[in-house]
């Protein structure tokens, strides 16, 4: 198998499109594995360069200078990219933007009993019954990242994204935004023990008619979810943010913010059991965790280390299940920017763990250099220090100036009052001392502060 590999990379080629052949498809239809089919800018339609059929081939299909100039439109006639033969990661796409993808199910990409890797896309304005962005079904698990779905619409299910039957797909620095389900799940809808993995997600100013404007996971949908902002997302029913029926995810460093529903603007539970752990659930309609009674499930959900606004007392049970509230956790104004990043006066700064274990099972293991500070923030963004480290005065030097107000403010105790004291913690370990005087006078006798 090594040997089969290295052989094909040694013997890789580069079809250019549309120069070695006139379509897009044409080119696939030649490649072979470990090839790369480089398709230069423009706006490519029609019979081969629309409904993309990797035939299970190990190739690269890529874009040579990105998505904003390279373009399938699909016109409302057929969808963008279908994997349907049990395509691996080592089949990639890579650097288009899809548009005015129409199908039955996924508008953009279709993706069944297959995992892609899809990267560095824009899938806008695809529309489909199930899965209007992207469709994944029948064990699809897809590396879907640093991808934007916006626009995109379903007439049931999944405006932006869907995924079902087993499915585990990780999506990694996703926007997901400004997506509609005629039914469930405006961003998203994940169900029947799909699993996916969501990391450094933003799932924002979707909509649905009926449950998770943002979110939905049904039926043992098990979700993973880390740095995960889900905000501005609207819902005619129930569960503005995040819809949970029989499913039990975990969920670590999320922000749920400004979400709009009749019951649980944040968020809301049947049968359903979370994990949430570092988090800010703030400033939702309706409330922020509510426990839905129709379906006859009971739920629960762990919190800890977390900013709930209105504490325990906020989340309403409906007598219907139990909240393990745990330690570490406020119920203070989180103090966000507009951007959901913390200001530096935040209660929510060095306020998370690091580690957790509850009832045997480890929750959170986080690194020292996963994190800035003596401990993790809270909420999916964190604090975003508007100056470089060092910059103390903030004037884009580092120098002698510099050196004196983080001395001035070490020897007052009085560093946090400093207006760009996140610049005097150079060594990163959460606290502002001797140590980091010494440290910056240093680079500014090098003059080898920069980086």
């Amino acid at each position: 198998i090594y040997l089969l590999v290295i052989f094909n990379f040694i013997w890789s080629v580069t079809i250019y499109i549309p120069y070695d052949y006139p379509t897009i498809q044409d080119g696939i239809n030649a490649s072979q594995n470990g090839d790369v089919v480089l398709v230069v800018p423009g706006t490519y339609m029609g019979k081969g360069n629309i409904n993309l059929d990797f035939e299970g081939k190990s190739i690269k299909l890529t874009s040579l200078y990105g998505p904003q100039v390279t373009v399938l439109d699909c016109a409302n006639e057929e969808r963008g990219v279908t994997f349907w033969s049990d395509e691996d990661s080592t089949s990639i796409l890579n650097g288009f933007t899809i548009i005015n993808g129409a199908r039955l199910a996924g508008g953009g990409i279709y993706i069944e009993g297959s995992s892609p890797t899809i990267r560095n896309c824009m899938i806008i304005n695809c529309s489909a019954d199930d899965g209007g962005g992207i469709f994944c079904d029948f064990e699809a698990s897809p590396i879907i990242e640093n991808c934007t779905l916006s626009n995109n619409s379903a007439n049931n299910l999944g405006g932006g994204f869907y995924c079902h039957d087993d499915s585990s797909p990780t999506l990694k620095n996703l926007t997901i935004t400004g997506n509609t389900a005629q039914k469930d799940g405006g961003g998203v809808f994940c169900g029947n023990n799909s699993n996916p993995n969501l990391q450094n997600v933003t799932i924002t100013y979707n909509s649905a008619i009926e449950t998770g404007g943002g979110i939905y996971l049904r039926f043992q949908s098990n979700a993973i979810m880390t740095n995960v902002l889900i905000s501005k997302n609207t819902v005619g029913g129930s569960g503005g943010g995040i819809r949970l029926l029989q499913s039990n995810p975990l969920m670590s460093n999320l922000t749920i913010s400004k979400n709009i529903a009749e019951n649980g603007g944040g968020m809301i539970l049947a049968g359903s059991n979370p994990k949430i752990i570092n988090s800010i659930i703030w400033d939702n309609g309706s409330g922020g965790i509510y426990f839905s009674t129709a379906t006859g499930f009971e739920s629960s959900v762990l919190i800890t280390h977390s900013d709930i606004q209105d504490g325990e007392g906020g989340i309403i049970t409906n007598d219907n299940g139990e909240v393990n509230w745990l330690e570490g956790n406020i119920a203070l104004d989180p103090l966000l920017n507009s951007n959901y990043t913390l200001k530096t006066d935040s209660p929510c700064i060095n306020s998370g763990s690091s580690f957790f274990v509850w009832q045997g099972d480890t929750l959170i293991n986080m690194m020292a250099n996963d994190y800035y500070g003596s401990a993790p923030d809270m909420g999916a963004t964190g604090f975003s220090c508007s100056s470089e480290i060092g910059d103390i005065n903030n004037d884009g030097t580092w120098n002698v100036l510099d050196v004196v107000d983080l001395g001035n403010c070490v020897m007052t105790q009085n560093c946090l009052n400093l207006l760009y004291s996140c610049a005097g913690d150079l060594n990163g370990d959460g606290t502002y001392n001797v140590l980091d005087i010494v440290t910056l006078a240093n680079c500014v006798l090098a003059q080898n502060c920069g980086g």
